[in-house]
C-alpha cells in the first residue's frame, strides 16, 4: 500500500479528484456561459454579451433616427433659405427644367438636392460679384436695404458713385454714373419697380447676408 501511494501518477489522480470537488460549481458555470473558440476568442452567452448587442442595436436605431431628424431639420432650412429669396427659387425651378428637358426624373432625394445646388450656384456668383464690385457699391446696397421699403430716386444713389471717382473727371468720363448703376442692374442687385425708384433685390440682400457671413471687408475704398 505504501509503495502504491508513493508513486506520482497516484498523487497526481488524488490532486485532480480533490481539484474538481472543490471547483465543480465554478467550471460548471464557466462552462455553461462558454458557446465556442474561435480562432477570434472565445464568444459568450452571458448577460454581459446580450446587454453589448442589446445596446449596440438600440444605438444604431438611435443614429437612424438622428440622421432622419438632421435631414428633416436640413429641408426645413433649405426651404425657409429659397423661400426668402424667390431668385433662389427660380433658379431652382431652372434646374429642375433642365433636367426635365434630358428626361431625367426628379423624385426622391433629387429636390433636396436640386436646392442646395441652386444655393451653391447663387453663393459662387456672389462670390465672382465680391471680387468685381467697388466698396462704395457694397454701401449703396447697405443704404437700400435699410431702406426696403422706401425707394430712391437716380440722383439719391449718386453720392456713392462720386465716393467711388473722388471728383476725378477722368474716372467719371471711363465710367459714367450710369453704367456704375446699370451694372448692379445687371447683376440683379438692385431692381426698379412700377414708380421707377431703386430698391435692393432680393438677391442684393443675400449677397450681404453672404459676404458679412463670410466675413469679407464691406467698407473697402472703391
Amino acid at each position: 500500500m505504501e509503495t502504491i501511494f508513493s508513486t506520482w501518477p497516484v498523487y497526481a489522480f488524488l490532486f485532480l479528484v480533490f481539484f474538481v470537488i472543490i471547483f465543480y460549481r465554478p467550471l460548471s458555470n464557466f462552462i455553461g456561459r462558454t458557446k465556442s473558440i474561435t480562432s477570434k476568442g472565445i464568444e459568450t452567452t452571458s448577460d454581459v454579451e446580450r446587454q453589448v448587442k442589446e445596446q449596440a442595436a438600440e444605438m444604431k436605431k438611435n443614429d437612424e433616427s438622428e440622421k432622419k431628424t438632421v435631414e428633416i431639420f436640413s429641408d426645413i432650412l433649405l426651404n425657409a433659405v429659397v423661400d426668402k429669396f424667390p431668385f433662389i427659387k427660380k433658379r431652382e425651378e431652372e434646374i429642375t427644367k433642365d433636367l426635365n428637358k434630358l428626361n431625367i426624373p426628379v423624385s426622391g432625394k433629387e429636390p433636396f438636392l436640386i436646392k442646395i445646388l441652386s444655393i451653391t450656384l447663387v453663393s459662387n456668383d456672389c462670390e465672382i460679384i465680391y471680387r468685381e464690385i467697388f466698396g462704395s457699391q457694397i454701401r449703396m446696397l447697405i443704404f437700400l436695404n435699410g431702406n426696403q421699403s422706401i425707394g430712391k430716386t437716380f440722383d439719391d444713389l449718386k453720392p456713392f458713385y462720386l465716393q467711388y471717382s473722388n471728383g476725378n473727371e477722368e474716372v467719371e468720363k471711363n465710367y459714367p454714373y450710369m453704367n456704375y448703376l446699370a451694372w448692379l442692374l445687371w447683376k440683379d442687385l438692385i431692381m426698379t419697380k412700377d414708380d421707377k425708384l431703386f430698391y435692393i433685390s432680393d438677391k442684393g440682400q443675400f449677397f450681404l447676408n453672404h459676404i458679412v457671413s463670410k466675413g469679407y471687408n464691406v467698407n473697402r475704398l472703391g
